[in-house]
């Protein structure tokens, strides 16, 4: 069966709009169902129901790499009367697949995921120069951000909630974002990078960082910068699962996490000095992540908490 032509015509400038990526994943799934199920001419209930937002799909945590696994083809093994299996190879087949990503059937009927590296190397660039295209996260350069939330608050002044731990982790949180972007200021001054200051300081890349090495592979292989890229993978899921019905309280725990990790991989893995002077590509793309990441800060703190993103404490 034949399905890539119209998968592609419909996913064309729809499916990469988001910075979640079991966001994108997840329409493909939609829209590789969808297909499915109209060659095989299966008109159902299940059609009505499986949409994105309803579609199995969870992020392996450990291990290298951003990886995905759904048991869709589970979930419809008994409305369909046909085995995972089955059902999981042809929707497979039925999903279009670039250099930025790839899917695999297991045994059992389970469907994997996984950004390649040059899909990781997308996605990290689409954060940092914060453009249209790509995963993005629908700003413009130059602009001055502040999303349709409910009023800033500085982390002392947080008052949804009584008592301390809040907002002490909102102030690690902040202090993070402030973090971020005071090496950023200085990874510029060095002359590692080049940034675009916005009329209200706001900080933006117009660059292209060197993700991937010679051979293809993500340079970023340092344990903590990849619990920096797994954790905003997953805290940027979560603020897609939020707009499906989540909590928005629980948005706090994942941006405390993404502040941890963020703190972790700028003590752990040097920028400036000697890694500048013998390595300089990997210089710049620590430098990149670190703008990724007080990306991914900025959007959970603004559009999701209601809180003040500091460029400076």
């Amino acid at each position: 069966m034949n399905y890539k032509s119209t998968l592609h015509r419909d996913t064309r400038g729809d499916t990469e709009r988001s910075s979640s990526i079991k966001e994108k994943f997840c329409h493909e799934l939609e829209i590789g169902l969808k297909l499915y199920s109209e060659s095989s001419q299966r008109n159902g209930p299940h059609q009505k129901t499986l949409v994105s937002g309803d579609i199995p799909l969870h992020r392996v945590k450990d291990g290298y790499g951003v990886t995905y696994v759904s048991a869709v083809a589970l979930k419809l093994e008994k409305v369909w009367a046909q085995r995972a299996i089955e059902i999981a190879s042809h929707l497979a087949a039925a999903v279009v697949t670039n250099p930025h990503f790839t899917i695999t059937v297991s045994p059992t009927g389970w469907i994997n995921l996984q950004l390649t590296p040059t899909g990781i190397a997308h996605w990290l660039q689409g954060l940092c120069l914060q453009r249209k295209d790509g995963l993005n996260v629908g700003l413009r350069r130059g602009d001055s951000w502040i999303p349709p939330c409910p009023p800033l608050k500085r982390g002392g002044e947080e008052t949804r909630e009584p008592g301390g731990d809040k907002n002490r982790q909102l102030f690690e949180v902040q202090y993070a974002h402030a973090r971020c972007c005071s090496l950023l200021r200085l990874a510029h001054r060095e002359g590692l990078i080049s940034l675009v200051v916005a009329d209200s300081g706001d900080l933006s890349a117009e660059e292209t960082f060197p993700w991937l090495d010679g051979d293809g592979n993500l340079r970023l292989s340092h344990p903590a910068e990849m619990a920096v890229i797994s954790q905003l993978a997953g805290s940027l899921d979560g603020c897609w699962d939020l707009h499906q019905g989540g909590k928005r309280t629980s948005v706090l725990p994942l941006t405390a996490s993404l502040s941890e990790d963020l703190l972790k991989f700028t003590a752990r893995c040097r920028i400036f000095g000697e890694v500048k002077a013998e390595n300089p590509a990997l210089a710049r793309a620590r430098s990149g992540l670190v703008m990724a990441g007080r990306q991914g800060l900025k959007i959970l703190l603004e559009k999701n908490l209601g809180v003040l993103a500091p460029l400076e404490l």
